[in-house]
C-alpha cells in the first residue's frame, strides 16, 4: 500500500512542493519473511528542477543512483510503515 502526501509553498517567487510517500508491509503469512525493498528517486527530465531527498525513512541511501534500499525482517501478522520525501525545488 502506498500513500501520497503532498504540499506546496510559495515563497517570494520560488514555488517548491514537497511530496510524501507512506508505503506499509504487512505479513501476512504464519511464518517470518525477510524483505528488501527497492526504491529510487525520481530524475528530473527538467534541468531547472532539482529534486532533493528529505526524509529516507530508515532505508539506506546510494547518492550515485538515486536508489534507496530497505531490508525488513517481519514476523508473522506484523506490519511496518516507512515514510519517504522528496522536494521539488526551482532552479534559478
Amino acid at each position: 500500500m502506498l500513500t501520497d502526501y503532498t504540499s506546496k509553498k510559495v515563497v517570494g517567487s520560488n514555488k517548491t512542493e514537497l511530496k510524501g510517500y507512506e508505503i506499509i508491509l504487512r505479513n501476512n503469512k504464519n511464518h517470518p519473511v525477510s524483505l528488501k525493498v527497492l526504491d529510487q528517486l525520481p530524475i528530473s527530465e527538467n534541468k531547472e528542477i532539482e529534486v532533493k531527498l528529505e526524509e529516507q525513512g530508515g532505508a539506506t541511501f546510494s547518492e550515485d543512483y538515486g536508489r534507496l534500499l530497505w531490508k525488513v525482517d517481519l514476523a508473522p501478522g506484523i506490519r511496518r510503515k516507512f515514510v519517504l520525501s522528496i522536494l521539488l525545488i526551482p532552479i534559478r
